[in-house]
Parts: C-alpha cells; sequence; structure tokens
C-alpha cells in the first residue's frame, strides 16, 4: 500500500496538469504516492498526458456528472486506498522534492490526523509580475496531510452543493470534531492564485457562498454534537471573516450589501443559538486576536456589523 493517495479534481485541466504531475514525480517518495486524477465530468481525454507519466502510479476515475471541486475530491476519497490524503489543484504544484516526504514523516511522528505546512500564495499578473505570500490558514486544503481513516471513521466529506468555500465548511468539521492537528511551519506547495479562476471569477459569489458555508458549519456540528466551547470560538473566528467581507462588498460589489447582509442575519440566527450569553468584550477580545496584523481600514465597525445582522 501506498503511503499518500494524492487527489487532483480536475476540470478542464489539461494545459496545466503536466506541470502539477511533474512536481509530483519529483517527489523523493514518488514511488511511494498513489495519484488520483478526478475528473469532474468534463469530456476531456487525458489519457496522452496520464502515458507522459509511467514511473507514477495514477489511478484516473471520472465523475458521472460535474459536481464541483468538492465532488471531485469526495471521489478521489472514495477511490483511495493509502493511509493519508494530499489534495492539489490541477494548477499548481509542490514547492520542493522533498514535500511529501517530510510532511509524511512528520504526521507519522506525531501521529496526528491533520498535518497544516505552509504554502506560497502566487498570483501572477497580466505583465508577468508574480504576487508571492506565504498562507497558513485552517481555510483550504492546500498543504495539509489527513489521515484518510479519521475522515471514513467520522463520515467527513466534501459538501457538493458548495462550489466555493467547501474547503472551509470541511476543515472546520474535520479539526472541531476532535482532529489531532500538527504543524510543520515550512512551505509544501505552490498556489497558483488564478485571476481567471472561480474564486476570482465572481468577487461576490465567493464571499457569499462563505455564510453558506459556515452557516452549513453549524447545522453540520448541530447534528453531530460537537463541543459547544469549539463551536463558540469557531463561530466568532468566523464572524471575524464574515465582517471583513461585509467590508470588501461595501468597497468592490455595494449593489450585494443587501444580499449579503440578508445571508449574514440568518447565518447569525444560528449562530446566537450558540453564542447566547457570550459578552461583545470577549466578541471584540477574539477579534482583535484574529485581526492583529489586519492594517484593512474598513468602513464599518465590528459593532456597526453585529447591530445590523442583529436585526
Amino acid at each position: 500500500m501506498s503511503k499518500i493517495d494524492v487527489i487532483i479534481p480536475t476540470y478542464n485541466a489539461l494545459n496545466t496538469i503536466s506541470c502539477t504531475l511533474h512536481s509530483i514525480a519529483m517527489q523523493s517518495i514518488s514511488s511511494e504516492i498513489t495519484v488520483i486524477i478526478a475528473n469532474d465530468a468534463d469530456g476531456l481525454d487525458y489519457q496522452n498526458i496520464v502515458e507522459r507519466f509511467p514511473e507514477l502510479n495514477i489511478k484516473y476515475v471520472v465523475n458521472e456528472v460535474n459536481k464541483g471541486c468538492g465532488g471531485a475530491r469526495n471521489l478521489g476519497i472514495k477511490n483511495g486506498t493509502s493511509e493519508y490524503i494530499c489534495f492539489i489543484d490541477s494548477d499548481d504544484q509542490f514547492a520542493h522534492p522533498l514535500a511529501l516526504e517530510l510532511m509524511y514523516n512528520k504526521i507519522k511522528q506525531e501521529n496526528a490526523d491533520v498535518l497544516m505546512s505552509v504554502f506560497e500564495s502566487e498570483m501572477r499578473l497580466s505583465n508577468g509580475v508574480a504576487i508571492k505570500k506565504m498562507e497558513r490558514q485552517v481555510t483550504w486544503v492546500h498543504s495539509k496531510l489527513y489521515r484518510r481513516q479519521f475522515l471514513i471513521d467520522n463520515e467527513i466529506f466534501f459538501r457538493e452543493d458548495l462550489k466555493l468555500n467547501e474547503d472551509a465548511e470541511f476543515n472546520q468539521i474535520v479539526i472541531d470534531i476532535g482532529a489531532k492537528v500538527c504543524e510543520m511551519p515550512m512551505t509544501t506547495l505552490v498556489w497558483r492564485d488564478n485571476p481567471k479562476s472561480l474564486t476570482h471569477e465572481n468577487l461576490y459569489k465567493n464571499k457569499r457562498t462563505f455564510v453558506e458555508a459556515v452557516t452549513y458549519y453549524l447545522e453540520e456540528s448541530a447534528k453531530r454534537g460537537l463541543d459547544k466551547e469549539k463551536v463558540t470560538l469557531r463561530v466568532l473566528q468566523n464572524l471575524c471573516t464574515v465582517y471583513f467581507y461585509y467590508n470588501i462588498v461595501l468597497d468592490d460589489c455595494p449593489e450585494n450589501k443587501e444580499d449579503y447582509l440578508s445571508a449574514c442575519r440568518e447565518w447569525w440566527k444560528l449562530a446566537e443559538n450558540i453564542t447566547n450569553g457570550v459578552s461583545d468584550e470577549y466578541i471584540t477580545k477574539v477579534f482583535l486576536a484574529v485581526n492583529k496584523t489586519s492594517e484593512v481600514i474598513p468602513s464599518v465597525t465590528l459593532q456597526e456589523f453585529l447591530e445590523l445582522i442583529r436585526t
């Protein structure tokens, strides 16, 4: 059995996936990896590309209908057999040849369910300039390893009705259900932040679906009976993001302000069942802890935002 299933969800990826596969082929433990290409019913033939990497153990699976990135990742999880799972998008690359070996050794050493390392976010502008920054966040699945059996035992999969921000709900459930998490402060993946991607195609849709994702998290946490203290802290952390996104909506797509607030109010109705009794002073304390390095000057204050979604 291989050590790691590297799951690549694909949709219209003929022009990019070769670089992703090359970065996997260069891994020091490439012979101990199973690559699962999960085609999300794009109708394209990847066979010629697969044949260029005979050194890789590649399993090619196809969704019967288009289900989005989450649905393709679920297909990969269900078709895997390795002890650990790593997700990489079809236009991203591992940062260096030792990335997966170091991640594997660390998660085994810590006997953890999830390993979080660092990824480099790179956006290449039309003039060729690349803007890079280092990221280590719960929100995305980038640069993480998951113990496959932990996901299976707890029946944790991606929501297929979320076409964006499916990572957020998935990771929050994984961590708050009680996964043992370890961290490795090393860059292991380069995320190509494509300005033409679905994430950037519609700025408002991206922000709006985050509210949906954290609403689904609340519904799922209630079904699973997750620890109230953990869920409360998660809600307040999500509040910080939802508030930050509201300021982006006000600046960049103010015509969507009322729709965004409507979604936030529905989310907060559920959230207040958890946060009932939490003081505004404590909410502010969490906000300051989360945003201690923020340089954004908001259009509205957190307190003003709270008053808007409490009405």
